[in-house]
């Protein structure tokens, strides 16, 4: 009953209203006329009507349930129904039905309210009509001509009074729907314009993450962190609100793993409890599948928001997370439960934490803060997902969401799980030896190794010291849990032995593994295996606890510096989002052009030299969309440039826009750094062509930044691009300033000889040739530090002899260039002593 509650409140307007209500009320009057109507030659007729009504009721609901979206047809056919049959009934049935007369207003009011003042005027005509046909046609109320002179005028009078009153009602509709644009247009610029000065906190940080940093400086990184990533969650709330009321918030079925999602939810919330030093439990029933359809990203934001609230509300003890997957008369669906420790709430307080902006109580604020919103969010959540909320709490005790949320059995099927036992030692704490004969010809028949343990000592023992050929075995640990926890294991004893023993899982045994156990099982193993499906439910333990252990070593992730960089173009007007966003792609290896507006960023992708484009969509000027579309006609017939929007607008509006204009994909700000670099790997090997590097990678005078708007810290100096001088300081502490004048003067002596030799056998068409020397130019550059040398060396390798012929010139006048460059530079900052740089011979 409440998904079918929740599924009429989703409907765009209210005509589920009325039409349940005729389905009831036709109903009513069958009963009328059959059981209390008086017997005579109109009652045959009257029921004949009545069934009538009952049919028609029905099938309008069958369709409002078939087609739930607005119907200008069914209203209409509805409402003539409603008169039709309303009329005829009171002209056959005479005085018998007239207590039926006041329905003409039920109908006439509840169009016009309901739909319109157009509504009410048609009902109001048919209904005059109607009931004067009524009048004409029946002795009864023409024997009472002021009674139905009287009625027929309340037909007329009453809805144009009515009237009056729609239009009040409906231009404070109106106004209110005005006033609710307005709130979303704000929340929408605030959360923009929150974003943009948070994307350059959280970019900084996560390059901060990468530096080498004291005890407490880390710390203080990873309070800022936490900070902005509460500050995001809160912006992301308002705009989860803001959608939801515009009706904009759609579910997206996608197929999943639920074990993934609880690990990734586990993940965060683990980080959460670590800061608070409380427990964080994870259970899932071993009979949950591997693969699911249902929109999981709003499943995860549910989870994340009552785990990261029960976190919040628990200063001592746990949280404990779990699932199971029920097969129930509605079909599959999963059910989770957040448990807690903490405050605790009232029943009156139960009442009001799922209302928009309301604290449990009005100390909530001041203790803990929140916007109140949460959970709000959450119910909206699984509502629209068809499923439903409920919580139980204790007042100092702690409090209990349950959620059940419909799910679908994925079309593909599951991959096969394969067997993880080859290599595993499987401890068996059986007290009882209840499953000594069951057990262990299941592990070795995998070739695992099986071993039982009569004491939780004895189970330690096992794990902490194997046998020689043991040692790279997994350790997993069975408890038997036939009457839930064995009387002779004291789980205090048992929970402080593994701190130090820590095997890979532990789970317990009993012969059914279905439904979720009581709470205090859930805090000390994370799956039950049950004997029916010992080996399958087995395997689907171990994977719950790789699962997790793989979201928890990715959770931290830093910056990986790629072998091959790309030249990506950053076209961004704000100097904050400019520095952040190109630290973090040049610490990944890329090479990073920036231009301010969309103009610049046209003349440079055109220009070429650039292999991936980060484009921001709101510029001053040409914005970063007309921008793209104006080059994406350009080069129309030539290889693909992958341009990716950047927006702090977190709509989907403003990604349909960005995609709509020729941009591969948008992403929104603030930006990860990690995140933002493997989308970048991704993005570049999905849309990016082979052809298009080496169309946008032929040769260019120089990266010069095309905007006076360029990253500041990139302009520290000229021989910061061309020079690296942290190398040279290196070689100087190495041997001394004569040391270093040394190794320059043999570099550019070297590197004179060897560009005329590139010279020479790029004219030969000499493919071998050229691959030596430029491998020796490359590695001398690099050497001493002399970067544009040695990317130019390194990123260009012809393949054919025609090609070398072709291309290769114009890439030596390159490398040439650039070695001038670096030339005047080297001479420039370590003139203290002259530099022999023509013939080796003659010595410095």
């Amino acid at each position: 009953m409440k998904e079918w509650a929740a599924w009429f409140r989703r409907r765009p307007d209210r005509e589920h209203e009325i039409t349940l209500n005729r389905a009831v009320i036709s109903l009513a009057i069958l009963i009328f006329t059959l059981f209390f109507m008086p017997r005579g030659e109109t009652a045959f007729a009257a029921r004949l009507i009545a069934v009538l009504y009952l049919v028609s009721a029905t099938l309008l609901l069958a369709h409002l349930l078939w087609r739930p979206g607005i119907s200008t047809v069914r209203r209409i056919v509805a409402m003539a129904v409603d008169l039709v049959l309303l009329s005829f009934g009171l002209a056959i049935g005479q005085g018998s039905v007239a207590i039926l007369y006041p329905f003409y207003y039920w109908i006439i009011l509840g169009n016009g309210f309901r739909y319109g003042e157009a509504y009410l005027y048609s009902a109001t005509v048919a209904g005059t009509l109607g009931f004067l046909a009524v009048i004409l046609s029946s002795p009864y109320w023409q024997s009472q001509p002021l009674l139905s002179g009287g009625l027929l005028g309340g037909i007329v009078i009453l809805p144009l009074y009515a009237a009056t009153l729609i239009r009040s009602l409906s231009r404070a509709k109106e106004a209110a729907e005005q006033a609710n644009r307005a709130k979303s247009a704000f929340l929408t610029s605030v959360s923009h314009e929150l974003r943009t000065p948070l994307n350059a906190i959280m970019g900084s940080t996560d390059l901060l993450v990468d530096t080498t940093l004291r005890r407490d400086q880390r710390d203080m990184v990873d309070t800022i962190r936490v900070a902005s990533s509460a500050l995001l969650s809160q912006i992301n709330d308002l705009l989860d609100l803001s959608s939801i009321e515009s009706g904009r918030l759609r579910l997206t079925p996608v197929t999943f793993d639920p074990l993934e999602l609880l690990a990734g939810v586990r993940d965060v919330g683990a980080v959460q409890a670590r800061a608070k030093d409380i427990a964080f439990h994870l259970f899932a029933t071993a009979r949950t599948p591997s693969l699911l359809t249902a929109d999981e990203r709003r499943m995860r934001e549910v989870l994340i928001n009552l785990v990261g609230n029960a976190i919040k509300f628990t200063e001592t003890g746990s949280v404990t997370l779990s699932v199971d997957y029920v097969e129930g008369k509605g079909g599959p669906s999963l059910l989770f439960e957040v448990e807690d420790t903490g405050i605790g709430m009232t029943d009156e307080e139960q009442q009001v934490i799922f209302k928009r902006f309301t604290q449990a109580n009005a100390t909530i604020l001041n203790r803990f803060g929140g916007t109140g919103l949460g959970l709000a969010i959450v119910r909206e959540l699984v509502e629209l997902q068809r499923g439903e909320i409920e919580v139980s709490s204790r007042l100092g005790t702690g409090s209990l969401f349950r959620v059940r949320i419909p799910v679908r059995k994925a079309t593909e099927a599951e991959a096969p799980v394969g067997s993880l036992l080859s290599e595993t030692k499987v401890i068996l704490l059986d007290p009882s030896d209840v499953y000594g004969g069951v057990v262990p010809p299941v592990i070795q028949r995998d070739s695992g190794i099986a071993v039982l343990a009569g004491t939780v000592e004895q189970a330690v023992t096992q794990i902490v010291l194997p046998a020689p050929d043991e040692i790279r075995h997994r350790v997993v640990l069975l408890v038997e849990m036939e009457d839930g926890w064995p009387e002779q294991a004291d789980p205090a004893q048992f929970v402080s032995h593994l701190k130090t023993a820590a095997p890979t899982g532990i789970f317990g045994l009993s012969r059914r593994s279905n439904g979720l156990p009581a709470a205090a099982v859930r805090h000390i193993v994370p799956c039950i295996v049950g004997e029916e499906r010992f080996g399958e439910d087995l395997m689907h333990a171990m994977r719950l606890v790789r699962r997790a252990t793989e979201a928890a070593s990715g959770s931290h992730s830093t910056i990986v510096r790629r072998e091959k960089g790309l030249r990506i173009l950053l076209a961004d007007d704000n100097r904050v989002n400019q520095k952040v966003i190109s630290r973090i792609l040049e610490a990944g290896g890329h090479h990073v052009k920036v231009v301010g507006d969309g103009e610049a960023a046209l003349d440079a992708m055109e220009a070429g030299g650039v292999d991936f484009v980060l484009m921001d969509l709101n510029m001053p000027g040409m914005d970063g969309v007309e921008s793209t579309k104006l080059f994406r006609m350009m080069s129309l017939g030539r290889p693909h440039l992958p341009i990716v929007g950047l927006t702090a607008d977190a709509t989907k509006a403003a990604s349909d826009r960005a995609v709509g204009a020729g941009m591969d994909a948008c992403l929104t700000k603030p930006v990860n750094g990690p995140a933002l670099l493997d989308k970048i790997d991704l993005l570049f090997a999905e849309h990016g062509d082979g052809a298009a590097l080496e169309e946008n990678r032929r040769p260019v005078a120089d990266l010069k930044l095309v905007s006076e708007t360029e990253v500041p810290s990139a302009r520290a100096g000229e021989g910061d691009q061309h020079v690296d001088t942290a190398m040279l300081k290196n070689l100087e502490t190495l041997g001394g300033p004569a040391f270093v004048a040394a190794v320059i003067s043999d570099f550019l002596t070297d590197g004179s000889a060897l560009l005329l030799e590139l010279r020479e056998v790029v004219a030969a068409g000499d493919v071998a040739g050229y691959a030596e020397k430029a491998h020796a130019l490359q590695s001398g550059a690099g050497n001493i530090g002399v970067l544009r040398v040695a990317e130019s060396c390194r990123n260009w390798r012809p393949q054919s002899s025609q090609e070398l012929v072709k291309t290769g010139p114009g890439v030596v006048e390159r490398i040439e260039q650039e070695f001038e460059t670096a030339r005047s530079i080297l001479l420039r900052q370590h003139a203290r002593r002259p530099l022999l740089i023509s013939d080796r011979d003659q010595g410095a």
